[in-house]
């Protein structure tokens, strides 16, 4: 070698020195024993091609089971391989299709793009291409539109037969689902033993329980939401609060999802269908228009700004109001030790300057109590031997004024 000439030695790059770290991805949209049966076929077949490559080191078969594919974030499997591949952990990806890949444009291009920029090789088997080609990138962007559009007609097809379902009064609470309810494989609903549970609730809730002492009573008595964890308050309201509980049901309560976000989408038309004793009653007819007739009262009582407590609350409240302001009167202790007693003061008088400046007059409980028995023509004995009963029969609401007070009987 002449003096000044470089030597110059090649080696093949970590890359080329060592196999090709193979994975692939399988993924089926539903559960059906059909599709479980493609899952599986996929899954081996990968399982057995990558191993049987000499140039190719397996890494493992990355799959999604009954999940779509418009949405890569909701797909564990996927998720998880994209992150193994950022990581340095494969070199290619083998997928049957664009379709099994994703259905989402935007979702395709990204992890794509992701993916390649890692490195990481794709090759999807049924459209013939890999993005290890720069020139296959157009055909690719392509067959990404297809498999997007092929979502989106999937997804009208389904809504159109829920649709026509829904016009013709046909549907299924779905096994497991609904509280004291299970459906057999020929689609038959029936009653099953947690319908003890939801009978509880509703004569708990008529018995004047509150959702917290409903939950708490259930759960001693051994029973469960339909998720078998502990009832809770905010399931109890959902629970009253079901037409499903009295053999009804109201179809497409939502708007159809979008086949991309999977979430109702408000700009869709759509029409609610409702069904009246299409399957088996859990709750007879009466105590359900008994229960909703409470629950519609509480609402209208809630956006009035009178929040009682059952258990808690006094039967006078949400009755008395000022005659002045028309705000509500609440109960408020007076006194201390023994001296102590129940007054009633306009909110808006105790509000002091937050208020709207009423002066209206406080009043005592025993003299309010008195005058109820007045006015329903009955003996004053005490405060203990007050004819409750009487009163709510009769008495809609009470008008405190300076001088006296106005009743207002019930219809």
């Amino acid at each position: 070698m002449e003096t000044g000439e470089m030597k110059v030695s090649y080696r093949k790059s970590i890359r080329e020195s060592r196999k090709t770290r193979t994975a692939a991805y399988c993924r089926v949209s539903t559960n059906r024993a059909d599709q479980e049966d493609s899952f599986e076929v996929q899954k081996k077949y990968y399982d057995e091609y990558i191993q049987s490559n000499p140039d190719w080191e397996y890494v493992g078969i990355y799959s999604d089971n009954g999940i779509s594919g418009t949405d890569a974030k909701k797909r564990p499997g996927f998720m998880q391989m994209v992150q193994d591949a950022v990581d340095g952990k494969i070199d290619l990806i083998l997928v049957k299709s664009i379709s099994r890949f994703s259905r989402n444009v935007v979702d395709c291009k990204h992890y794509v793009d992701l993916l390649h920029g890692n490195g990481v090789d794709i090759q999807f088997e049924k459209e013939g291409i890999s993005t290890k080609d720069p020139t296959a990138f157009l055909i690719f962007g392509l067959m990404a539109v297809i498999a997007q559009s092929e979502s989106e007609s999937i997804s009208k097809n389904m809504k159109w037969r829920y649709q026509q379902a829904f016009e013709q009064g046909k549907y299924s609470l779905g096994n497991n689902h609904i509280l004291g309810y299970s459906t057999k494989h020929d689609g038959t609903i029936y009653i099953n033993d947690d319908a003890w549970i939801v009978r509880k609730i509703f004569q708990m809730f008529l018995a004047g329980k509150s959702y917290s002492a409903i939950a708490s009573a259930v759960n001693a008595a051994g029973g469960h939401s339909v998720t078998g964890r502990p009832m809770t308050a905010e399931t109890v309201r959902g629970i009253l609060k079901n037409e499903t509980f009295v053999g009804d049901k109201l179809l497409q309560k939502r708007p159809p999802k979008n086949f991309l976000t999977h979430k109702p989408d408000p700009s869709v038309d759509y029409d609610s269908f409702y069904i009246t004793d299409g399957h088996p009653a859990i709750i007879d007819r009466d105590t359900w228009d008994q229960v909703q007739k409470k629950l519609s009262d509480r609402k209208e009582e809630q956006e009035r700004g009178i929040y009682s407590m059952p258990g808690r609350s006094s039967f006078l409240y949400g009755r008395v109001f000022c005659g002045n302001c028309g705000a509500l009167y609440k109960r408020r202790n007076s006194g201390s030790g023994e001296h102590m007693h129940k007054m009633w003061v306009c909110m808006e008088r105790r509000k002091g300057k937050k208020g709207n400046g009423c002066k209206n007059r406080t009043v005592d409980e025993t003299e309010l109590l008195q005058a109820i028995s007045d006015e329903l023509g009955l003996p004053w004995k005490d405060t203990d031997a007050f004819p409750r009963e009487e009163f709510e029969c009769q008495i809609e609401k009470i008008l405190v004024y300076d001088d006296h007070f106005e009743f207002i009987k019930k219809s």
